[in-house]
């Protein structure tokens, strides 16, 4: 019975929520200042926390307008959290150990997109282009490049 109450509940918030969303993203566009269309965003996030069917926390909300935002844009844009960004810049300036290698799919297999110099790829013959079958015991054919 629970549920019923709920699923008639998301209802009809649906269409409030969507036109309480199009009014205010249509304000958002009339009005000049970041600082307005934050308060604008901050404000739909409130309302989905308070009458959405689910539980959605502000950090998933924000994580998915990021995303979505970067996404948009591009398909080499994206966010990369704190911890990650460490490790990359870490990694890039020599601080990490790593094989040396970029990989990427092409025409759906993993393949050697550059090779670094000096590298422990580079030292062990392998160029771009070569296509990565296997790491040690693993085939890697059909996993993701990422």
């Amino acid at each position: 019975m629970k549920n019923r109450v709920v699923r008639s509940a998301s209802l009809r918030l649906g269409p409030l929520l969507g036109l309480w969303l199009l009014l205010f993203s249509t304000e958002a566009r009339a009005q000049g200042t970041a600082y307005e269309q934050l308060q604008t965003f901050s404000g739909i996030l409130n309302q989905i926390r308070l009458n959405y069917v689910d539980s959605v926390t502000y950090t998933q909300m924000v994580r998915s307008a990021i995303d979505g935002v970067l996404g948009s844009l591009d398909p080499h844009s994206y966010f990369m959290p704190r911890e990650q960004g460490i490790r990359s810049l870490a990694y890039e300036a020599g601080q990490l150990a790593g094989t040396g290698l970029i990989v990427g799919e092409v025409e759906g297999l993993p393949t050697v997109q550059a090779v670094l110099p000096e590298s422990p790829a580079a030292k062990a013959g392998i160029a771009t282009g070569d296509r990565v079958m296997r790491v040690n015991d693993t085939v890697v054919v059909g996993m993701s490049s990422q």
